[in-house]
């Protein structure tokens, strides 16, 4: 390395300027572990896409909340359901048809409801009332995906205490009865991909009774039930207006909502299960249940992923190992030279360990940079989702431990190995080796 000025010279005696470096162990290991770029690129890169995956992996699975999971099915603050089952109905007939049936035998009836409310641990039990029925939506464009919709009514209480949710159009309770009126919510977009309609105000929609004939409803308000305990349906009209749709029925209960307090609900799920458990016209959902099928389901989700990082960790490794190594063969002339003019076998030792070390670290700084950048937009973009219910951010310490030990053990062996390697050869032979 030469001077700046006049090629190298100095301005005053144009002479070379002299070579100021340290050359110290880690000097050297700084220079050596720069001069092959592309290698250097593509062992980072395998180990920084290793540490990112798994980054993202392991954040999700940290913070994904079972109970969150759980409450996604038991949305508007209750922690147990009771609903009518339909399974082992007779398969001739349509799902109208027998939920029809089993709604005229009803035991979701005012004596199920005192005895639930009878146990201290259950504090509450909210009915809703829905049927289910054939719905035409205009062009009868549903008729071959979904024909069949649960429509829910709703009391004259809830609608004015839920105004917050009406996107356009009306609400109002007095004139839905008045004019046959229908609430409808598509927040989801499930009617627009499957039934192939985007809902308006002012459209009509048939719905078919249990006698055969069309009753035709008019579309007066688009809302947003989402988080409130009837989330899920589509169809919403007032609840006198049930009658019209199924005249021969008396009860329209179809699920009893329970609020029990999170401490008391393993007692409570046994009873319930006692008290309605035989009952084949009945199906029960439980929050207990839900947390643990949902730590399950976590802990399935963990070994195929976990592998895959282990798989893919392992080709990073080997990367690291086979650029390693190579360039330990492939130098042995140049550590021969460097011995033969002062450089002891410590120094070698030092030098070897901190190249090994700059490629940790390299691996380090993209897995705690870019992985947890990843990470976290991982986590907004399932809470978004929804599918793992809201992702708390949590740092995986213990995998990033792991995967950042792993690293370190390898720059530790890679060490001793090379300098036992170095040994094996005389330094006459070393120096020889690439003449």
């Amino acid at each position: 390395m030469l001077c700046h000025r006049a090629q190298g010279f100095t301005a005053e005696r144009n002479q070379p300027c002299k070579l100021s470096r340290r050359m110290t162990p880690a000097a050297l290991a700084k220079i050596n572990f720069a001069r092959n770029h592309k290698k250097v690129a593509l062992t980072l890169a395998s180990l920084g896409f290793t540490g990112i995956f798994l980054m993202c992996a392991s954040t999700i699975l940290t913070s994904a909340d079972p109970v969150d999971i759980a409450r996604q099915n038991f949305l508007g603050g209750y922690e147990m359901k009771i609903s009518l089952n339909l399974e082992g109905n007779d398969s001739t007939v349509t799902d109208a048809e027998a939920f029809d049936r089993v709604q005229r035998n009803n035991p979701l009836n005012d004596e199920l409801k005192a005895q639930l409310l009878d146990n201290p641990q259950i504090e509450s039990v909210t009915a809703l009332q829905s049927c289910t029925a054939s719905v035409y939506l205009p062009g009868n464009t549903n008729v071959e995906g979904i024909p069949y919709f649960d429509v829910v009514g709703l009391s004259k209480e809830f609608l004015e205490q839920h105004q917050d949710t009406l996107l356009t159009g009306s609400m109002n309770y007095e004139e839905l009865v008045a004019q046959n009126g229908i609430l409808m919510d598509d927040s989801s977009g499930m009617v627009a991909k499957f039934g192939k309609y985007n809902a308006a105000v002012g459209d009509v929609i048939e719905i078919e009774t249990d006698t055969g004939e069309k009753v035709k409803f008019t579309v007066m308000g688009l809302i947003d039930l989402n988080l409130r305990e009837y989330a899920g349906f589509y169809l919403y009209i007032p609840q006198e207006l049930l009658s019209v749709i199924r005249p021969n029925t008396t009860n329209f209960n179809s699920q009893y909502l329970l609020d029990i307090d999170l401490e008391q609900l393993s007692e409570a799920e046994d009873f319930v299960y006692q008290l309605c458990g035989d009952n084949q016209a009945l199906g029960i959902q439980g929050m207990e249940s839900a947390i643990s099928f949902c730590k399950e389901t976590l802990k399935l989700w963990q070994t195929p992923l976990y592998a895959l990082v282990i798989f893919i960790g392992l080709f990073a490794l080997i990367n690291l190992i086979n650029t390693l190594m190579t360039n330990l063969i492939s130098r042995q002339q140049e550590f021969g030279v460097m011995q033969s003019i002062g450089l002891s076998g410590k120094q070698l030792t030092k030098m070897l360990r901190v190249e090994s070390v700059y490629y940790v670290a390299g691996a380090m700084a993209i897995t705690l940079t870019l992985g947890t950048a990843a990470a976290y937009a991982s986590c907004q973009m399932f809470s978004q989702v929804g599918i793992l219910g809201t992702l708390n951010y949590t740092f995986p310490v213990l995998h990033i431990a792991i995967f950042f030990a792993a690293l370190c053990a390898i720059a530790a062996v890679y060490s001793v190995l090379a300098i036992r390697y170095c040994r094996k050869q005389s330094l006459v032979d070393r120096i020889k080796t690439m003449e």
